[in-house]
């Protein structure tokens, strides 16, 4: 079981560091998959778009330069940490004159604080396996797309190929941990983390149809993609 507080306590800790160790600890490929996430995604111009657990803001932003002014992008999080490195960056981006339409918002996965058929896109990046009840968060992202609408996730996996599969292991799970307690969280999320066929027969049990999967670098990295029924 998710100890919800504790994960609150783990990213009020990382939060002023969190960007750049993701750089480092991915080799800086995280820039890359959240590009490929964005093309998937698919964000049209005036499109409302929610990114749950949205952290410090990185895909958000991204999907908020898609969407334009017209659009509407709402970033949401269960961390007060998280959310102010975020609102710094979009407040780097007003001062240098550049304006996206994106508005954070403190809240539960669990508990979606909006109304059902809202936005035409649900996303989340590499955060599902930090909470205690994925059915449920998968079924709040469900509800508030619009049908027709997609739900997509990016998360850290397990990759097939015996040898990466090797290398894999012994760097998450035995070095990046050495960083620290929040980086041996990492290691234990992914293995209690669904994944393949068992999280694609959750994002089909929450009413999504043509659920895609779609394996990145190997498949280190995995995302999938669904259409609300």
């Amino acid at each position: 079981m998710v100890d919800e507080k504790a994960i609150q306590n783990i990213f009020a800790g990382i939060a002023p560091s969190y960007d750049r160790m993701n750089r480092l600890i991915s080799w800086n490929l995280v820039n890359g998959w959240r590009r490929a996430f964005l093309e998937q995604a698919g964000p049209g111009r005036g499109e409302k778009i929610l990114d749950v657990c949205t952290g410090s803001g990185e895909l958000a932003l991204l999907f908020a330069q898609r969407a334009g002014p017209a659009g509407q992008v709402v970033g949401l999080d269960f961390s007060s940490a998280m959310l102010a490195v975020a609102e710094e960056k979009i407040k780097g981006y007003q001062k240098n004159g550049v304006f996206y339409p994106l508005t954070l918002v403190q809240g539960n996965a669990l508990a979606l604080p909006f109304a059902a058929n809202t936005f035409d896109c649900v996303t989340s990046g590499f955060a599902l396996r930090n909470l205690s009840d994925l059915g449920r968060a998968v079924r709040e992202m469900v509800r508030v797309c619009k049908t027709g609408g997609r739900v997509l996730c990016l998360e850290i996996s397990e990759p097939a190929s015996a040898l990466l599969k090797a290398g894999f292991d012994l760097y998450f799970h035995h070095l990046i941990p050495l960083l620290g307690a929040p980086y041996a969280w990492l290691s234990k999320s992914l293995r209690r983390f669904p994944a393949g066929e068992e999280l694609t027969r959750i994002f089909s049990d929450a009413g999504l149809q043509e659920v895609k999967v779609y394996p990145l670098t190997g498949g280190i990295v995995t995302m999938y993609k669904g259409t609300k029924k």
